[in-house]
C-alpha cells in the first residue's frame, strides 16, 4: 500500500497481480475455443462475504471493468473506492472480493468465477495519519491497480 499522506482526502494505491486460465469448454459443456473469447469482465467489492454481484452483462463501472481476451498481455485497471477512515483506524484493513467472466464472441457471458479474497493492509503511519477519527463520516480514497 502506498499512501499520500497529504493529499485531501488521503489517497493510498494498491497494485494486485491478477491471473486466470482462459475457459475451455461453456457451461453447457460444449467446446470453446481461444479465438471464440471477446474478451472478460472484473468485478470487485469491499467486504469480506459477497452476497449480491449484478450479471456479468450488467455489472458496470466502477464496480466492474473489461479486459481483452488475449490473456497474456498485461491489463491494468485503476479502479477507486472509497473506505471509511473509522473503518481504517479501527481494523487497520480493508477486505476485497475480486472475480472474473468471460464473453465470448456472440455477446454471451459465462458466469462469474470463484470469488476471490484479498485483505489490504494499511501501514501504521497511514492509519496514524487518520486518527483522531473524524466526528462525521469521512472518505479515504484507495486505488488499486491490476497488472
Amino acid at each position: 500500500v502506498d499512501c499520500e499522506l497529504t493529499a485531501s482526502p488521503i489517497t493510498c494505491s494498491v497494485s494486485v497481480q491478477t491471473d486466470w486460465t482462459a475457459p475451455t469448454t461453456r457451461e453447457d459443456g460444449s467446446n470453446l475455443s481461444a479465438n471464440e473469447i471477446a474478451g472478460y469482465k472484473l468485478f470487485r467489492v469491499r467486504g469480506a462475504g459477497v452476497s449480491s454481484v449484478p450479471a456479468p452483462a450488467d455489472c458496470v463501472a466502477p464496480m466492474c471493468w473489461t479486459a481483452p481476451a488475449n490473456t497474456t498481455a498485461d491489463t491494468q485497471a485503476d479502479v477507486t473506492l472509497s473506505a471509511s477512515r473509522a473503518k481504517v483506524v479501527a481494523d487497520g484493513f480493508i477486505d476485497l472480493a475480486l472475480g472474473i467472466a468471460a464473453q465470448d464472441t456472440n455477446g454471451k457471458w459465462s458466469a462469474w468465477s470463484e470469488v476471490n479474497y484479498l485483505r489490504v493492509d494499511f501501514p501504521q503511519e497511514v492509519i496514524s495519519a487518520l486518527t483522531p477519527a473524524p466526528k462525521k463520516m469521512q472518505k479515504l480514497n484507495v486505488t488499486i491497480s491490476f497488472n
